[in-house]
Protein backbone atom coordinates (compact mmCIF):
# COMPACT_ATOMS: atom_id res chain seq x y z
CA UNK A 1 0.00 0.00 0.00
CA UNK A 2 1.32 3.58 -0.90
CA UNK A 3 1.60 6.09 1.96
CA UNK A 4 -0.80 7.40 3.16
CA UNK A 5 -2.19 10.72 1.66
CA UNK A 6 -0.64 13.95 3.34
CA UNK A 7 -2.82 15.87 5.95
CA UNK A 8 -3.39 19.33 5.38
CA UNK A 9 -0.41 21.60 6.23
CA UNK A 10 -0.46 23.60 9.48
CA UNK A 11 0.84 27.11 9.45
CA UNK A 12 4.69 27.36 9.60
CA UNK A 13 6.97 27.64 12.94
CA UNK A 14 6.15 31.47 12.82
CA UNK A 15 1.69 30.84 12.84
CA UNK A 16 2.09 31.79 8.56
CA UNK A 17 1.10 29.59 5.86
CA UNK A 18 4.35 29.10 3.59
CA UNK A 19 3.73 30.40 0.18
CA UNK A 20 2.06 28.46 -3.12
CA UNK A 21 3.88 25.18 -3.61
CA UNK A 22 5.76 24.34 -6.70
CA UNK A 23 4.07 22.38 -9.86
CA UNK A 24 6.66 20.31 -9.20
CA UNK A 25 5.74 19.48 -5.82
CA UNK A 26 2.25 19.01 -6.65
CA UNK A 27 2.72 17.09 -9.47
CA UNK A 28 5.94 14.58 -8.62
CA UNK A 29 6.05 15.77 -4.94
CA UNK A 30 4.43 14.82 -1.81
CA UNK A 31 1.01 15.59 -3.30
CA UNK A 32 1.22 13.92 -6.30
CA UNK A 33 -0.47 10.70 -5.71
CA UNK A 34 -3.82 13.01 -4.43
CA UNK A 35 -3.61 14.96 -7.32
CA UNK A 36 -3.33 11.73 -10.01
CA UNK A 37 -6.46 10.66 -7.98
CA UNK A 38 -8.30 14.17 -8.37
CA UNK A 39 -7.11 14.01 -11.60
CA UNK A 40 -9.03 10.76 -12.89
CA UNK A 41 -12.23 11.45 -10.72
CA UNK A 42 -12.49 14.97 -12.18
CA UNK A 43 -11.02 13.55 -15.86
CA UNK A 44 -13.63 10.04 -15.84
CA UNK A 45 -16.45 12.71 -15.31
CA UNK A 46 -15.40 15.21 -17.73
CA UNK A 47 -14.93 12.53 -20.57
CA UNK A 48 -17.74 10.74 -20.04
CA UNK A 49 -19.42 13.88 -20.40
CA UNK A 50 -18.50 15.26 -23.73
CA UNK A 51 -17.04 11.64 -25.07
CA UNK A 52 -20.44 9.85 -24.69
CA UNK A 53 -22.46 13.25 -25.39
CA UNK A 54 -20.61 12.79 -28.74
CA UNK A 55 -21.39 9.42 -29.42
CA UNK A 56 -25.63 9.52 -28.08
CA UNK A 57 -26.40 10.72 -31.56
CA UNK A 58 -25.03 7.73 -33.50
CA UNK A 59 -26.42 5.25 -30.57
CA UNK A 60 -30.02 6.63 -30.69
CA UNK A 61 -30.06 5.61 -34.26
CA UNK A 62 -28.97 2.62 -33.99
CA UNK A 63 -31.52 0.90 -30.51
CA UNK A 64 -33.79 4.17 -31.01
CA UNK A 65 -35.04 7.16 -28.56
CA UNK A 66 -34.23 9.62 -31.25
CA UNK A 67 -37.41 11.19 -30.27
CA UNK A 68 -35.90 11.63 -26.71
CA UNK A 69 -32.20 12.13 -27.07
CA UNK A 70 -32.26 15.11 -24.63
CA UNK A 71 -32.89 12.37 -22.02
CA UNK A 72 -29.74 10.96 -22.34
CA UNK A 73 -28.23 14.20 -20.75
CA UNK A 74 -31.23 14.73 -18.85
CA UNK A 75 -31.13 11.85 -16.44
CA UNK A 76 -27.38 11.89 -16.14
CA UNK A 77 -27.56 15.49 -15.16
CA UNK A 78 -30.34 14.72 -12.70
CA UNK A 79 -28.63 11.87 -10.78
CA UNK A 80 -25.62 13.50 -10.45
CA UNK A 81 -27.21 16.34 -8.79
CA UNK A 82 -28.72 13.45 -6.00
CA UNK A 83 -25.09 11.48 -6.25
CA UNK A 84 -23.26 14.75 -5.01
CA UNK A 85 -25.83 15.92 -2.37
CA UNK A 86 -25.35 12.05 -0.81
CA UNK A 87 -21.23 12.16 -1.19
CA UNK A 88 -20.74 14.05 2.22
CA UNK A 89 -23.34 11.67 3.91
CA UNK A 90 -21.43 8.39 2.81
CA UNK A 91 -17.74 9.77 2.97
CA UNK A 92 -18.94 9.82 7.05
CA UNK A 93 -20.42 6.63 7.35
CA UNK A 94 -18.33 4.21 5.35
CA UNK A 95 -14.75 6.43 4.49
CA UNK A 96 -13.42 8.23 1.49
CA UNK A 97 -11.62 4.91 0.10
CA UNK A 98 -14.76 2.34 0.41
CA UNK A 99 -17.16 4.60 -1.44
CA UNK A 100 -14.77 5.92 -4.22
CA UNK A 101 -13.50 2.13 -4.85
CA UNK A 102 -16.78 1.32 -4.70
CA UNK A 103 -18.32 3.91 -7.17
CA UNK A 104 -15.37 3.06 -9.62
CA UNK A 105 -16.42 -0.46 -9.67
CA UNK A 106 -20.38 0.54 -10.20
CA UNK A 107 -19.00 3.33 -12.87
CA UNK A 108 -17.23 0.43 -14.60
CA UNK A 109 -20.48 -1.91 -14.48
CA UNK A 110 -23.08 1.40 -15.51
CA UNK A 111 -20.29 1.63 -18.53
CA UNK A 112 -20.46 -1.49 -19.88
CA UNK A 113 -24.57 -1.35 -19.61
CA UNK A 114 -24.40 1.64 -21.50
CA UNK A 115 -22.25 0.66 -24.45
CA UNK A 116 -23.70 -2.85 -24.76
CA UNK A 117 -27.34 -2.13 -24.36
CA UNK A 118 -29.97 -3.40 -26.69
CA UNK A 119 -32.41 -0.84 -25.94
CA UNK A 120 -32.66 2.83 -25.23
CA UNK A 121 -34.69 2.52 -21.75
CA UNK A 122 -31.50 0.26 -20.84
CA UNK A 123 -29.42 2.79 -22.23
CA UNK A 124 -30.85 5.62 -20.16
CA UNK A 125 -30.68 3.17 -17.00
CA UNK A 126 -26.95 2.61 -17.42
CA UNK A 127 -26.52 6.81 -17.77
CA UNK A 128 -28.72 7.29 -14.54
CA UNK A 129 -26.61 5.18 -12.57
CA UNK A 130 -23.09 6.60 -14.11
CA UNK A 131 -24.21 10.04 -13.34
CA UNK A 132 -25.17 9.03 -9.52
CA UNK A 133 -21.76 7.56 -9.10
CA UNK A 134 -19.97 10.58 -11.00
CA UNK A 135 -21.89 12.93 -9.20
CA UNK A 136 -20.67 10.98 -5.63
CA UNK A 137 -16.93 10.70 -7.42
CA UNK A 138 -16.98 14.79 -8.39
CA UNK A 139 -17.90 15.87 -5.00
CA UNK A 140 -15.69 13.49 -3.23
CA UNK A 141 -12.99 14.96 -4.91
CA UNK A 142 -13.71 18.39 -3.60
CA UNK A 143 -13.97 16.73 -0.10
CA UNK A 144 -10.24 15.20 -1.09
CA UNK A 145 -9.06 18.58 -1.79
CA UNK A 146 -10.10 20.10 1.40
CA UNK A 147 -8.38 17.07 3.27
CA UNK A 148 -5.53 16.77 1.52
CA UNK A 149 -4.37 20.23 0.14
CA UNK A 150 -3.50 23.11 2.38
CA UNK A 151 -5.39 26.75 1.88
CA UNK A 152 -2.01 28.00 -0.59
CA UNK A 153 -2.31 25.47 -2.50
CA UNK A 154 -5.95 24.86 -3.20
CA UNK A 155 -6.28 27.62 -5.78
CA UNK A 156 -3.37 25.57 -8.35
CA UNK A 157 -5.39 22.42 -7.84
CA UNK A 158 -8.21 23.98 -9.13
CA UNK A 159 -6.63 24.76 -11.80
CA UNK A 160 -5.71 21.67 -12.78
CA UNK A 161 -9.10 20.39 -12.76
CA UNK A 162 -9.71 23.40 -14.91
CA UNK A 163 -7.37 22.10 -17.46
CA UNK A 164 -8.77 18.36 -17.35
CA UNK A 165 -12.14 19.81 -18.57
CA UNK A 166 -10.00 21.47 -20.73
CA UNK A 167 -8.81 18.45 -22.62
CA UNK A 168 -11.44 16.24 -22.15
CA UNK A 169 -13.45 19.42 -24.30
CA UNK A 170 -11.04 19.23 -26.94
CA UNK A 171 -10.01 15.40 -26.86
CA UNK A 172 -13.69 13.77 -25.58
CA UNK A 173 -15.52 14.86 -29.32
CA UNK A 174 -12.44 14.13 -31.20
CA UNK A 175 -11.70 10.59 -30.02
CA UNK A 176 -15.35 9.73 -30.19
CA UNK A 177 -15.86 10.75 -33.77
CA UNK A 178 -12.64 9.14 -34.33
CA UNK A 179 -14.03 5.64 -33.13
CA UNK A 180 -17.28 6.11 -34.24
CA UNK A 181 -16.24 6.83 -37.54
CA UNK A 182 -13.64 3.52 -37.54
CA UNK A 183 -15.19 0.99 -35.18
CA UNK A 184 -18.57 1.90 -33.14
CA UNK A 185 -20.23 4.15 -30.80
CA UNK A 186 -19.96 1.26 -28.24
CA UNK A 187 -16.10 1.12 -28.06
CA UNK A 188 -16.45 5.07 -28.01
CA UNK A 189 -18.73 4.38 -24.66
CA UNK A 190 -16.19 1.73 -23.81
CA UNK A 191 -13.28 4.08 -23.27
CA UNK A 192 -14.33 5.45 -20.31
CA UNK A 193 -14.03 2.36 -18.58
CA UNK A 194 -10.32 3.10 -18.68
CA UNK A 195 -9.93 6.13 -16.18
CA UNK A 196 -12.52 4.40 -14.05
CA UNK A 197 -10.18 1.27 -13.66
CA UNK A 198 -7.11 3.16 -13.06
CA UNK A 199 -9.76 5.61 -10.65
CA UNK A 200 -10.63 1.91 -8.82
CA UNK A 201 -7.20 0.70 -8.25
CA UNK A 202 -4.96 3.96 -6.94
CA UNK A 203 -8.16 4.87 -4.70
CA UNK A 204 -7.88 1.70 -3.27
CA UNK A 205 -4.38 1.70 -2.45
CA UNK A 206 -3.80 5.34 -1.37
CA UNK A 207 -7.37 6.91 0.20
CA UNK A 208 -7.30 6.47 3.72
CA UNK A 209 -10.49 4.57 4.97
CA UNK A 210 -13.49 5.56 7.78
CA UNK A 211 -11.83 6.70 11.14
CA UNK A 212 -13.57 5.04 14.17
CA UNK A 213 -16.65 2.56 13.90
CA UNK A 214 -19.92 3.51 12.37
CA UNK A 215 -22.06 5.27 14.61
CA UNK A 216 -25.68 2.85 14.23
CA UNK A 217 -27.23 2.09 11.43
CA UNK A 218 -26.79 4.04 8.30
CA UNK A 219 -30.73 5.24 7.48
CA UNK A 220 -30.52 7.03 3.85
CA UNK A 221 -32.03 10.20 3.47
CA UNK A 222 -34.73 9.01 1.16
CA UNK A 223 -37.03 11.57 1.59
CA UNK A 224 -34.71 14.48 0.97
CA UNK A 225 -33.10 13.04 -2.15
CA UNK A 226 -36.48 11.81 -3.88
CA UNK A 227 -37.57 15.81 -3.39
CA UNK A 228 -34.02 16.83 -4.64
CA UNK A 229 -34.58 14.52 -7.53
CA UNK A 230 -38.13 15.29 -8.12
CA UNK A 231 -37.40 18.91 -8.40
CA UNK A 232 -34.32 18.57 -10.91
CA UNK A 233 -36.23 16.00 -13.11
CA UNK A 234 -39.21 18.40 -13.01
CA UNK A 235 -36.81 21.69 -14.46
CA UNK A 236 -35.32 18.73 -17.10
CA UNK A 237 -39.34 18.01 -17.93
CA UNK A 238 -40.13 22.01 -18.35
CA UNK A 239 -37.18 22.15 -20.66
CA UNK A 240 -38.40 20.26 -23.68
CA UNK A 241 -42.08 21.49 -22.93
CA UNK A 242 -43.08 23.66 -26.24
CA UNK A 243 -45.77 24.96 -23.86
CA UNK A 244 -44.23 28.75 -21.98
CA UNK A 245 -46.93 28.25 -19.60
CA UNK A 246 -47.42 24.75 -18.90
CA UNK A 247 -42.96 24.85 -18.56
CA UNK A 248 -43.14 27.59 -15.98
CA UNK A 249 -45.89 26.41 -14.01
CA UNK A 250 -43.63 22.86 -13.88
CA UNK A 251 -40.39 24.93 -13.45
CA UNK A 252 -41.88 26.57 -10.45
CA UNK A 253 -42.94 23.47 -8.58
CA UNK A 254 -39.53 22.00 -9.39
CA UNK A 255 -38.20 24.93 -7.32
CA UNK A 256 -40.75 24.31 -4.75
CA UNK A 257 -39.46 20.74 -4.38
CA UNK A 258 -35.84 21.72 -4.37
CA UNK A 259 -36.95 24.12 -1.81
CA UNK A 260 -38.92 22.08 0.45
CA UNK A 261 -35.73 19.50 0.33
CA UNK A 262 -33.53 22.20 1.73
CA UNK A 263 -35.69 23.25 4.17
CA UNK A 264 -36.11 19.27 5.33
CA UNK A 265 -32.60 18.80 5.16
CA UNK A 266 -31.82 21.97 7.66
CA UNK A 267 -34.00 20.26 10.21
CA UNK A 268 -31.75 16.78 9.71
CA UNK A 269 -28.94 15.75 12.35
CA UNK A 270 -27.01 14.44 9.23
CA UNK A 271 -27.04 17.20 6.37
CA UNK A 272 -26.56 17.01 2.53
CA UNK A 273 -26.23 20.03 2.43
CA UNK A 274 -24.92 23.72 5.17
CA UNK A 275 -27.28 24.21 7.19
CA UNK A 276 -28.08 27.63 6.42
CA UNK A 277 -27.55 27.32 2.96
CA UNK A 278 -30.46 29.85 2.35
CA UNK A 279 -28.93 32.12 4.77
CA UNK A 280 -27.06 34.52 2.05
CA UNK A 281 -26.02 36.79 4.28
CA UNK A 282 -23.60 34.02 5.83
CA UNK A 283 -20.60 33.94 3.81
CA UNK A 284 -20.18 30.61 2.73
CA UNK A 285 -23.83 30.22 1.68
CA UNK A 286 -23.01 33.34 -0.49
CA UNK A 287 -20.13 31.49 -1.86
CA UNK A 288 -21.90 28.42 -2.61
CA UNK A 289 -24.72 30.42 -4.50
CA UNK A 290 -22.27 32.62 -6.25
CA UNK A 291 -21.17 29.10 -7.42
CA UNK A 292 -24.56 27.92 -8.35
CA UNK A 293 -25.46 31.32 -10.06
CA UNK A 294 -22.51 31.98 -12.08
CA UNK A 295 -23.17 28.33 -13.70
CA UNK A 296 -27.25 28.72 -14.27
CA UNK A 297 -26.23 32.22 -15.80
CA UNK A 298 -23.74 30.39 -18.39
CA UNK A 299 -25.38 27.34 -19.18
CA UNK A 300 -27.28 29.37 -22.42
CA UNK A 301 -23.63 28.96 -23.97
CA UNK A 302 -23.65 25.54 -23.82
CA UNK A 303 -27.22 24.81 -24.72
CA UNK A 304 -26.77 27.11 -27.53
CA UNK A 305 -23.53 28.23 -28.79
CA UNK A 306 -23.18 24.90 -31.06
CA UNK A 307 -26.16 25.78 -32.69
CA UNK A 308 -25.52 29.81 -33.09
CA UNK A 309 -22.67 29.05 -34.79
CA UNK A 310 -23.61 26.21 -37.41
CA UNK A 311 -27.18 27.11 -38.07
CA UNK A 312 -26.72 31.12 -38.01
CA UNK A 313 -23.48 31.68 -38.81
CA UNK A 314 -23.65 29.07 -41.23
CA UNK A 315 -20.38 26.89 -40.69
CA UNK A 316 -19.72 23.31 -40.25
CA UNK A 317 -20.10 21.12 -36.98
CA UNK A 318 -16.69 20.81 -36.60
CA UNK A 319 -16.07 24.73 -36.67
CA UNK A 320 -18.95 24.81 -34.56
CA UNK A 321 -17.95 22.57 -32.06
CA UNK A 322 -14.31 24.37 -31.83
CA UNK A 323 -15.95 27.64 -31.12
CA UNK A 324 -18.56 26.04 -28.75
CA UNK A 325 -15.48 25.16 -26.90
CA UNK A 326 -13.43 28.30 -26.47
CA UNK A 327 -15.39 28.95 -22.76
CA UNK A 328 -13.36 25.36 -21.30
CA UNK A 329 -10.11 26.77 -22.81
CA UNK A 330 -10.48 30.12 -21.47
CA UNK A 331 -10.97 28.88 -18.36
CA UNK A 332 -7.77 26.75 -17.92
CA UNK A 333 -6.11 29.45 -19.22
CA UNK A 334 -7.03 32.13 -16.56
CA UNK A 335 -7.15 29.47 -13.85
CA UNK A 336 -3.46 28.84 -14.44
CA UNK A 337 -2.66 32.53 -14.64
CA UNK A 338 -3.95 33.20 -11.46
CA UNK A 339 -3.08 30.36 -9.68
CA UNK A 340 -0.21 31.34 -7.81
CA UNK A 341 -1.99 34.63 -6.43
CA UNK A 342 -2.26 34.86 -2.76
CA UNK A 343 -3.56 37.71 -0.72
CA UNK A 344 -5.50 40.78 -1.95
CA UNK A 345 -5.16 39.95 -5.45
CA UNK A 346 -7.61 36.70 -4.59
CA UNK A 347 -10.26 39.60 -3.63
CA UNK A 348 -10.41 40.44 -6.94
CA UNK A 349 -10.00 37.80 -8.75
CA UNK A 350 -13.54 36.65 -6.63
CA UNK A 351 -15.07 39.70 -7.68
CA UNK A 352 -13.55 39.84 -11.10
CA UNK A 353 -15.34 36.73 -12.23
CA UNK A 354 -18.95 37.57 -11.68
CA UNK A 355 -17.60 41.35 -13.82
CA UNK A 356 -15.95 39.39 -16.73
CA UNK A 357 -19.08 36.60 -16.58
CA UNK A 358 -21.37 39.60 -17.05
CA UNK A 359 -19.19 41.38 -19.99
CA UNK A 360 -18.83 37.69 -21.82
CA UNK A 361 -22.61 37.27 -21.86
CA UNK A 362 -23.80 41.17 -23.17
CA UNK A 363 -21.14 40.80 -25.91
CA UNK A 364 -22.45 37.29 -26.63
CA UNK A 365 -25.60 38.94 -27.40
CA UNK A 366 -24.58 41.28 -29.80
CA UNK A 367 -22.85 39.05 -31.36
CA UNK A 368 -26.48 36.81 -31.63
CA UNK A 369 -28.62 39.71 -32.44
CA UNK A 370 -26.09 41.12 -35.13
CA UNK A 371 -25.34 37.23 -36.56
CA UNK A 372 -21.69 39.01 -35.96
CA UNK A 373 -18.70 36.47 -34.90
CA UNK A 374 -16.48 38.96 -33.23
CA UNK A 375 -18.09 40.14 -30.50
CA UNK A 376 -19.52 36.52 -30.13
CA UNK A 377 -16.28 35.16 -29.60
CA UNK A 378 -15.03 37.72 -27.72
CA UNK A 379 -17.61 37.27 -25.20
CA UNK A 380 -17.21 33.44 -24.85
CA UNK A 381 -13.27 34.32 -24.08
CA UNK A 382 -14.41 36.71 -21.36
CA UNK A 383 -17.18 34.08 -20.00
CA UNK A 384 -14.37 31.33 -19.46
CA UNK A 385 -11.88 33.26 -18.19
CA UNK A 386 -14.80 34.82 -15.23
CA UNK A 387 -15.05 31.15 -14.31
CA UNK A 388 -11.40 30.51 -14.30
CA UNK A 389 -10.14 33.47 -12.67
CA UNK A 390 -12.60 33.01 -9.82
CA UNK A 391 -13.49 29.78 -9.38
CA UNK A 392 -10.66 28.47 -7.84
CA UNK A 393 -9.95 30.85 -4.83
CA UNK A 394 -14.08 30.89 -4.19
CA UNK A 395 -13.52 26.84 -3.71
CA UNK A 396 -10.90 27.70 -1.37
CA UNK A 397 -11.97 30.18 0.56
CA UNK A 398 -15.58 28.15 0.75
CA UNK A 399 -13.86 25.56 2.70
CA UNK A 400 -12.07 27.84 4.97
CA UNK A 401 -15.61 29.42 5.61
CA UNK A 402 -17.78 26.25 6.43
CA UNK A 403 -19.18 26.32 10.15
CA UNK A 404 -17.60 23.93 12.09
CA UNK A 405 -18.47 20.53 11.32
CA UNK A 406 -19.62 21.33 8.04
CA UNK A 407 -15.94 20.94 5.84
CA UNK A 408 -17.22 17.98 4.28
CA UNK A 409 -20.89 18.52 3.57
CA UNK A 410 -19.59 22.44 2.25
CA UNK A 411 -17.23 20.74 0.04
CA UNK A 412 -19.80 18.36 -1.16
CA UNK A 413 -22.19 21.21 -1.87
CA UNK A 414 -19.98 22.52 -4.55
CA UNK A 415 -20.40 20.25 -7.24
CA UNK A 416 -24.32 19.70 -6.27
CA UNK A 417 -24.98 23.64 -6.77
CA UNK A 418 -23.00 23.69 -9.88
CA UNK A 419 -24.98 20.55 -10.97
CA UNK A 420 -28.34 22.36 -9.98
CA UNK A 421 -27.06 25.67 -11.47
CA UNK A 422 -26.77 24.05 -14.70
CA UNK A 423 -30.10 21.73 -14.52
CA UNK A 424 -32.11 24.91 -13.75
CA UNK A 425 -30.30 27.19 -16.32
CA UNK A 426 -30.53 24.77 -19.34
CA UNK A 427 -34.44 24.88 -18.40
CA UNK A 428 -34.24 28.80 -17.93
CA UNK A 429 -32.87 29.34 -21.48
CA UNK A 430 -35.34 27.17 -23.48
CA UNK A 431 -37.96 29.11 -21.73
CA UNK A 432 -36.30 32.96 -22.17
CA UNK A 433 -36.12 31.58 -26.11
CA UNK A 434 -39.40 30.70 -26.62
CA UNK A 435 -40.87 33.75 -24.79
CA UNK A 436 -38.27 35.57 -27.08
CA UNK A 437 -39.41 34.25 -30.42
CA UNK A 438 -37.03 31.52 -30.94
CA UNK A 439 -38.29 28.96 -33.42
CA UNK A 440 -35.46 26.33 -34.05
CA UNK A 441 -34.92 27.95 -37.31
CA UNK A 442 -31.72 30.51 -38.56
CA UNK A 443 -33.93 33.29 -39.12
CA UNK A 444 -34.51 32.44 -35.30
CA UNK A 445 -31.23 32.78 -34.05
CA UNK A 446 -31.04 36.36 -32.97
CA UNK A 447 -33.92 36.35 -30.79
CA UNK A 448 -31.49 33.84 -28.92
CA UNK A 449 -29.21 37.52 -28.00
CA UNK A 450 -32.46 37.84 -25.10
CA UNK A 451 -31.40 34.48 -23.67
CA UNK A 452 -27.89 35.79 -23.35
CA UNK A 453 -28.97 39.00 -21.58
CA UNK A 454 -31.28 37.16 -19.46
CA UNK A 455 -28.08 35.65 -18.17
CA UNK A 456 -26.01 38.77 -17.95
CA UNK A 457 -29.00 40.54 -15.52
CA UNK A 458 -28.81 36.88 -13.29
CA UNK A 459 -25.01 37.93 -13.46
CA UNK A 460 -25.48 41.01 -11.58
CA UNK A 461 -26.65 39.20 -8.69
CA UNK A 462 -24.07 36.94 -8.13
CA UNK A 463 -21.67 40.10 -8.37
CA UNK A 464 -23.66 41.61 -5.15
CA UNK A 465 -23.27 38.25 -3.36
CA UNK A 466 -19.57 37.87 -4.47
CA UNK A 467 -18.62 41.36 -2.53
CA UNK A 468 -20.71 40.19 0.41
CA UNK A 469 -18.84 36.94 0.17
CA UNK A 470 -15.37 38.89 -0.37
CA UNK A 471 -16.14 40.97 3.00
CA UNK A 472 -17.07 37.74 5.19
CA UNK A 473 -13.58 35.95 3.87
CA UNK A 474 -11.13 38.70 2.99
CA UNK A 475 -7.33 37.46 4.20
CA UNK A 476 -5.01 39.56 6.13
CA UNK A 477 -3.07 41.55 3.86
Amino acid sequence: MHDPLPATDAPGADGVDAGPPTWGELVLGRYAVASAILCLGVGTHALNWFLVATAVPTAVMEIGGAAHISWATAVYLVFGIVGAALAGDLKTRFGGRAVMVACAAVLIVSTALAAEAPTYPLFLVGRSVQGFVEGVVLALCYVLIADVFPPRAQPQVFSFLAAVWAVATLAGPAMAGVLIEFASWRIAVWVTVVPAAALLVLSARALPGRVGPPSGPWRPPLLRLSLLWLGAMAICVAAVLETVLTASLLAAASIALFVLGLMLDKRSARRLFPARLLHVADAAPAGLWVIGLMMFAETAIPVFAAFTVQVGFGTGALIAGQVASIPALAWSAAAFAVARLTGRASDLCILGGPVLLIAGLALTAVGVGSLSMTPFVIGLIAAGAGFGVSHGFLSQRLMAAAAPGETAVTSGAIPALEGVGSAFGAAAAGLAAAAAGFDGTAAGVPALAWVFVCGALVSLLTLALSVRFVAATRPPA
